[in-house]
């Protein structure tokens, strides 16, 4: 009986094993075809013409995609496909706590819009010249060799590429009312863009 339970016991570290070696030999992970399907089912099931898919970017950690409203071309919000699972998610912080038409649970979370139109006077929005300069600063006293460009507005800030060496380094956002910067930590390094048809 004891030899039994040992054979049981065994059997199911081996196939545990093997299942770990399946895993990491086939790559079930998400590659540039799935995180696109991935990204265009969400849009699908999100139901809202006005919004499309602008950019996608693998990291190394994550894939990370923009949807941007057609008409205005400015960004809605800003989303994660974890790279196991295959699970799209909200973006942590500014794309939660700054987006002031779409954050906080809005449409990306499926619990509506907050709000229609633009929920701010133009005139107190901070440029994006002005937004550039601040994440520079930034960047020259944190990630010194590290460039600011590519400005992307949002509802209530600009989410901005930080380069190096001619590449991609990492990403920042700058609120547009107070000018404060939250660094995006949770991407990892830079992996390369992916191709939307």
């Amino acid at each position: 009986m004891e030899n039994r339970g040992t054979l049981i016991a065994f059997s199911i570290i081996i196939i545990g094993v093997l299942g770990l070696a399946y895993i990491y030999t086939f790559n079930l992970g998400v590659d540039n075809n799935r995180a696109v399907d991935i990204s265009i089912n969400y849009l699908e099931r999100l139901g809202e013409p006005g919004i499309i898919i602008d950019e996608i970017m693998e990291f190394e950690y994550n894939y990370y995609v923009i949807y941007s409203e057609k008409e205005t071309k400015i960004g809605a919000f800003e989303m994660l496909i974890d790279k196991e699972s295959g699970q799209i998610f909200p973006e942590y912080g500014p794309n939660m706590m700054w987006n002031l038409k779409y954050g906080h649970g809005g449409m990306m979370g499926g619990w509506g819009m907050m709000g229609s139109g633009n929920p701010f006077p133009a005139n107190e929005v901070m440029d994006e010249s002005t937004a550039l300069e601040i994440a520079q600063s930034f960047l020259d006293a944190t990630y010194s060799g590290s460039l600011a460009e590519d400005p992307h507005p949002f509802y209530g800030y600009y989410t901005i590429h930080t380069m190096r060496d001619g590449g991609v380094f990492g990403m920042l956002s700058v609120n547009q009312y107070t000018g404060e910067v939250w660094y995006h930590n949770w991407h990892g390094n830079y992996i390369g863009d992916v191709e939307v048809n």
